[in-house]
């Protein structure tokens, strides 16, 4: 068993037009390659034996023992041939005769006992048939063409496309034959060319007959006759006949031959230049290890791309054989090759490089060249697919050229990233077509964007080719920057100046092979030791290599230089650059100019100055004093001359020329804010010469609302020369500003009462943005109640709700000896809130129910409570709210106690209260009274922890006491009297 493995395909070039010209000359000269069967000069002859022969005369397909069956050809008629000429379909000696008729033509039959008939049958694609024609060796036919019919392809019931031709011998003979099919003018539907004479053979062969009808080589519209089933015999020993058969994509291939004797030999030739020794069949078996004289095996090839196309098989043999050659079994094979059209397609965007967001346009060319072969032949069924590589995005078509030359071709995209062009019409030899597709750069498009247009084809008999590729092969590249920078220093002669080149890739392909080229400026020495260690100098060139550069990062190295003590004269400055590279292998750099970058550090010949500023890290409150100490300095190679600071007094402050001494500023003591006070320090020695100057500022009190710092800004200058860092010439602070200042507020409603009436207080302490900037620590509230109320109860709130408050109510029992009301002690409750910290725009609310009692007298009185607010760092702060008892009615009676029972103030309040560190939340935690309220007659007051009465009452107490216990003892003795009796 032979096998073939797949072979890539091998470069092609096209021929110069010159010898295209010629081998176009060489081929229109033998058009007629198509008109008869065998061709002109062939090898060898066709042979159709009965199927009672033996098996071993080498007919597998007719003989009863083989495939029982008949010969068939196929006539293959393009619709392009002009549907109204004729077609004239004529055989050459088509009956059986004893013995050879040497022509020309040649033709050889082999009888084997009496002659036999002969049928030939046509049958066309669309239906219609002639015959079965049944030719008797009677009818004179040796020798001679005979029309089988004439036909035009309009005709109904034929058309174009395969037309199949089968023929049988009756029984045991060879019958040698010959086919012609073209277009004949001597011919036409009416019989002209009918019947069996020698005249009529002359006009079937006269020469005038032709199978092109534009008379152009391989233009599709040319007649082919193929072989399905046939067997051949060589008119000579020890002959070559080629046979042509195409290739498919199927694999395995396999290519069959019968009855060869085991002599002679089969070569093939194949589509990529290579040739293969075919297997050899014994007599009345097929070729291949396994081949039997009923199995086929065959030459078994793998199929790939480089291998679909045209092959030739050579067969020679050493005598007279009679066998077949069937190669693929179904397939038809052709004495000459039919016209082979060869496809070439280009694509080109017209760049190299680009960058994401930049539009390509790809120009895709097609073209036939197979005008430059020896068999020029159509192209049908054009297809172009181009599918676009990652990175890009279709945007458009453009086929107005080609819709020109092939109206109704269309472009579509037909997948993502695929687009198909389809070309409506032929492809003749030396035609073809181009188009463009646009597309864009993505944001994400990196390395290279390989583009492949893949053109597919068939040619006219429907033999689907190899396609055709084409790449194009555009490099989105690393784009590399330089920046470079000193930080804007200056120098002066004998000093170190440090370049950052700050490097990067800004696209997305990564950079490779990265190097800075940095060069020693004149006037100046590299310093490798306040450089990036890595850098190599030759001469004063000096390179750093990076590396590898990823997409979208970066880096930075510094390059380091010392000044030459002295520069010549007139020398100002230290000019550097720098450059930055990879190693090209993924393209050149899209904008090459920002791969170089240059800085020129200004060389000092001129003082200069630096100036700080600070508080010494202090915060300040309203009314505070800030003293700002200014410290200046001269880093210059020479003195500055005349130096001056300059200050602005700031908002919220005026300024304090106490504070500032010793230094004496221009601006009045008490200036307001704006206005500019400046102080002149004289002469700064160079190299580090140095002072300071103070800058005092008092700030107003109060303000509302408060800012957060005192901002303040001072400057320095000099009239000795332009300050070559003057951005160290101004210096500011902030001077954080604290104030706290709560407030207190206290409500009362009713604002008028009576004794036993309810009374409710609400004070309320806050810390509001618009006094406070600054959390007030330690809050206490007080609210003692005057001995005219009656405690009740009270809550507290927060907003926000859950602030940490501890209230407390301390209760103690007072003497009011002497009152008018004759009310001797009572007592009075007094409410304490501490609340650790209270934040800006936070506030407690502290509600008090109490009742007035009788020791609101004489009437009408005024009761005034007032509640405290103490806090740190701030003075108390308290708030009052005033009720006012009438005088009583002239039917009230002072005397009254019915008033100094229990009564209920407004909120209701449960007797319940936690005060240890409670976090009080918007709902209240009303407090009852733990001591009822006295309301005495006349009886006196000790003090708020003991009551002691008067010795009166204790000794009429004692005296009663007595006179009850003898009343009592005298009634016992009574009674014991009675009961003896």
């Amino acid at each position: 068993m032979l096998k073939r493995n797949a072979c890539q395909p091998r470069n092609r070039k096209l021929l110069r037009p010159l010898i295209a010209i010629v081998i176009w000359l060489v081929v229109s000269i033998s058009l007629a390659y198509a008109i008869e069967l065998p061709n002109s000069g062939s090898a060898a002859f066709l042979q159709t034996t009965g199927p009672n022969a033996g098996l071993n005369i080498g007919d597998f397909y007719t003989n009863v023992g083989g495939e029982n069956s008949s010969h068939r050809l196929e006539i293959h008629v393009p619709c392009s041939w002009p549907g109204t000429q004729t077609i004239t379909f004529a055989l050459f000696d088509p009956e059986t005769s004893n013995g050879t008729f040497n022509g020309p033509p040649v033709t050889v039959d082999e009888r084997r006992g009496a002659n036999d008939d002969t049928s030939f049958t046509l049958t066309a694609p669309d239906g219609a048939t002639t015959g079965p024609v049944i030719f008797t060796p009677a009818d004179g036919t040796d020798g001679l063409w005979v029309e089988l019919a004439t036909i035009t392809s309009s005709d109904s019931g034929y058309g174009c496309g395969i037309y199949t031709l089968e023929t049988s011998t009756s029984d045991d003979d060879d019958n040698g034959w010959r086919l012609s099919v073209n277009h004949d003018p001597d011919c036409d539907m009416s019989g002209s060319c009918s019947g069996i004479s020698a005249a009529t053979s002359t006009l079937l062969s006269n020469g005038n007959e032709n199978d092109n009808p534009d008379g152009l080589p391989g233009t599709g519209d040319e007649l082919e006759i193929g072989l399905v089933k046939s067997s051949f015999q060589h008119f000579n020993s020890n002959t070559c006949q080629d046979f042509f058969f195409f290739v498919g994509s199927a694999s395995p291939l396999v290519l069959n031959n019968y009855d060869m004797d085991g002599a002679g030999s089969i070569t093939y030739f194949l589509p990529d230049g290579s040739q293969v020794d075919g297997d050899v069949s014994g007599g009345t078996e097929w070729n291949g290890v396994n081949g039997t004289a009923t199995e086929r095996d065959g030459d078994i090839f793998t199929i790939d791309e480089s291998l679909i196309g045209w092959w030739r098989a050579e067969v020679c043999i050493p005598d007279d054989n009679q066998y077949i050659f069937e190669a693929q079994e179904g397939e038809p094979v052709y004495f000459v090759q039919p016209g082979t059209p060869v496809m070439a397609v280009s694509k080109d965007d017209g760049k190299t490089i680009v960058v994401p967001g930049e539009a390509i346009t790809h120009t895709i060319v097609f073209t036939n060249i197979s005008d430059t072969t020896s068999t020029p032949g159509t192209a049908t069924n054009v297809t172009l697919v181009d599918n676009l590589p990652a990175g890009v995005t279709f945007q458009s078509c453009d086929i107005t050229a080609l819709q020109a030359s092939y109206s109704g071709s269309t472009c579509d995209k037909t997948a993502t990233g695929v687009v198909t062009v389809v070309v409506n019409g032929n492809v003749t030899p030396g035609e073809g077509g181009f188009f463009d597709i646009i597309v864009t750069v993505d944001a994400d498009a990196s390395d290279t964007l390989t583009n492949t247009v893949t053109l597919n084809y068939e040619d006219t008999l429907g033999n689907q080719f190899a396609p055709v590729k084409a790449f194009d092969e555009t490099l989105v590249p690393p784009d590399l920057t330089l920046e470079k920078s000193d930080g804007g220093v200056s120098t002066e002669p004998g000093g170190t100046v440090v370049y950052t080149l700050n490097y990067a890739n800004v696209s997305n392909t990564d950079a490779t092979g990265v190097t800075i080229t940095d060069t020693v400026p004149a006037n100046t020495t590299f310093n490798a030791a306040a450089s990036t260690p890595g850098w190599v100098c030759n001469g004063t060139t000096c390179t750093f290599a990076v590396g590898d550069v990823a997409g979208n990062t970066g880096g930075s190295v510094d390059f380091a230089v010392d000044v030459d003590d002295p520069v010549p004269t007139g020398v100002t400055a230290i000019n550097n650059s720098a450059s930055i590279a990879d190693d090209g292998s993924k393209g050149a750099d899209p904008t090459p100019a920002n791969n170089v970058a240059a800085d020129n550090t200004p060389l000092s010949l001129a003082p200069d100055m630096n100036l700080s500023k600070t508080d010494g890290g202090i915060s300040t409150v309203p009314g505070g004093t800030v003293v700002y100490t200014l410290a200046y300095t001269n880093t210059g190679i020479i003195a500055a001359n005349n130096v001056t600071i300059t200050e602005t007094v700031p908002a919220n402050t005026t300024f304090n020329a106490a504070a500032s001494s010793p230094t004496v500023w221009s601006c009045a003591d008490g200036s307001g804010p704006g206005t500019t006070c400046t102080v002149n320090v004289g002469t700064v020695a160079a190299n580090g010469g140095a002072g300071s100057a103070a800058f005092g500022l008092v700030v107003d009190s109060p303000l509302a609302p408060p800012p957060a710092a005192i901002a303040n800004t001072a400057v320095i200058g000099d009239d000795s020369g332009l300050d070559p860092t003057p951005s160290n010439n101004v210096a500011s602070d902030n001077t954080p500003l604290k104030v706290v200042d709560p407030l207190i507020t206290k409500a009362v409603d009713p604002t008028q009462a009576s004794i036993g009436d309810a009374v409710n207080f609400s004070i309320t302490v806050s810390n509001p943005s618009s006094n406070s900037n600054s959390p007030a620590q330690n809050v206490i509230l007080t609210d003692p109640l005057p001995r005219e109320y009656n405690f009740v109860s009270f809550s507290v709130s927060s907003s926000p709700g859950g602030l940490v408050l501890t209230p407390t109510l301390i209760t103690d029992v007072v003497s009011v000896v002497g009152h008018p009301s004759g009310i001797t002690q009572t007592v009075v409750s007094t409410i304490t809130v501490d609340i650790p910290t209270l934040d800006v725009d936070e506030s407690v609310t502290l509600a008090v129910a109490a009742k007035v009692n009788r020791l609101a007298n004489p009437r009408p009185t005024t009761i005034v409570n007032q509640a405290t607010l103490d806090f740190d760092g701030g003075p108390r702060k308290v708030a009052d709210a005033q009720v006012i008892v009438p005088a009583p009615s002239s039917s009230h009676s002072d005397n009254d106690d019915d008033d100094d029972s229990a009564v209920t103030a407004s909120p209701p309040s449960s007797p319940n209260f936690s005060s240890s560190n409670t976090a009080v939340g918007a709902q209240p935690t009303p407090l009852a009274p733990p001591l009822p309220v006295l309301l005495l007659p006349e009886t006196g007051v000790n003090d708020d922890k003991a009551v002691s009465y008067p010795w009166v009452l204790v000794t009429w107490s004692v005296i009663l006491l007595g006179v009850c216990w003898v009343g009592w003892y005298g009634l016992q003795k009574i009674r014991m009297r009675s009961n003896k009796k």
